[in-house]
């Protein structure tokens, strides 16, 4: 397990950081760039870019209105620039829509860090987009670089939270691994983590609207408990790793390849939860009397996929999730989080406290 002092905010030569966080217009990464883009952490940033695969979509103009520069990547697209021909540009495309289009490399060149999180639909090859990201942010030579996954992944059954461990194994592979590629932009060693987060407190926000309208909590979690975290919590962690700055660093440049005990970090939040307890602290907060009514899996899936701000493929993401849940797989507790913040973690409790407008 890694083990941190709590740490002051990244700055880079007297201005904030410069963030790339790739798949901003699926929940993971849309959640993490909103939390950073109206917290406290704000002022950490200096210019935040977010890769998205639709520049139109909601979650990606919504993003753009707080201060993202979007991003567009996504296979055999075009982009063109004011006063300029429309061409054909690499296999992932990047378009920044407040500065004209420029190639993908160009834009990570621009960046300190990237957190880089798998996409569930932005491809029909999704294992080939994510061997494209890796090698195009090895190209440019970021100095460092962090992938976003999930608790409870590894040995599972199921195969959306199956592809993340392949996900994390070619991950290695390109940062540690693989010395063919050149050092960080800045110059020295490229600086990795794989983040490993439970589910969100942010999910409950998929079914505000059942909770305001029918008095319940409908996670289909069966008597399951898990560790929720605040993505606000996750915010301020990662943003305290990029800080330190330290190992584990690629192999090749006189360091040799770190454990997972020192590459990888488990955010979770401080309490382990079931349904019944999450409807018991709503409950107070919300002067209510709520009961925990678990929705079956088909129901979920119903419900979900009628909400236009998540893909079919997050859909199926999610329910694995569930699932996982129902098996406790996401029930451990893990103290690095709280080493990183210096201060106690978000509970569900206070998170229904301050966002307690939108299920009333």
């Amino acid at each position: 397990m890694a083990t941190f002092a709590p740490a002051a905010q990244p700055s880079t030569h007297g201005r904030g950081l410069r963030l790339f966080v790739s798949t901003c217009d699926e929940q993971v990464g849309y959640t993490f760039s909103h939390a950073l883009l109206v917290g406290p952490n704000a002022t950490a940033i200096d210019k935040l870019f977010c890769g998205v695969s639709d520049t139109e979509s909601q979650l990606a103009q919504e993003l753009e209105n707080l201060g993202a520069q979007l991003v567009l990547h996504r296979s055999g697209s075009h982009c063109s620039n004011p006063g300029q021909t429309t061409a054909k540009v690499s296999a992932l495309e990047t378009v920044a829509t407040t500065t004209g289009c420029f190639d993908l490399i160009g834009t990570l060149r621009r960046c300190d860090a990237a957190l880089l999180i798998p996409a569930h639909a932005a491809s029909a090859q999704p294992a080939h987009l994510w061997t494209r990201l890796l090698d195009t942010t090895k190209e440019a030579g970021v100095g460092k670089v962090f992938m976003m996954s999930v608790v409870g992944a590894h040995g599972a059954p199921y195969p959306h939270l199956r592809s993340f461990t392949m996900r994390e194994e070619a991950f290695r592979k390109a940062f540690i691994d693989d010395t063919s590629y050149p050092t960080a932009h800045g110059g020295g060693s490229v600086s990795i983590r794989i983040v490993r987060k439970t589910l969100p407190h942010e999910n409950l926000m998929l079914y505000h609207q059942l909770i305001r309208e029918h008095g319940t909590i409908p996670l289909p979690i069966a008597n399951g408990m898990f560790a929720p975290v605040s993505m606000s919590d996750v915010v301020s962690g990662i943003l305290a790793m990029l800080s330190l700055a330290g190992p584990p660093t690629r192999r090749g440049h006189g360091v040799e390849r770190d454990d997972d005990e020192e590459l990888v970090v488990q955010f979770t939040g401080p309490e382990a939860l079931t349904g019944r307890m999450i409807a018991e602290y709503a409950s107070q907060v919300l002067s209510a009397n709520l009961t925990f009514k678990p929705m079956l899996l088909p129901e979920v899936r119903q419900f979900l996929r009628g909400n236009p701000r998540l893909h079919h493929e997050e859909v199926d993401y999610l329910i694995e999730v569930y699932q996982a849940v129902q098996h406790n797989r996401m029930a451990s507790l893990s103290p690095e989080l709280a080493n990183l913040l210096g201060h106690p973690r978000l509970k569900v409790r206070q998170f229904l406290e301050h966002n307690q407008d939108q299920f009333r």
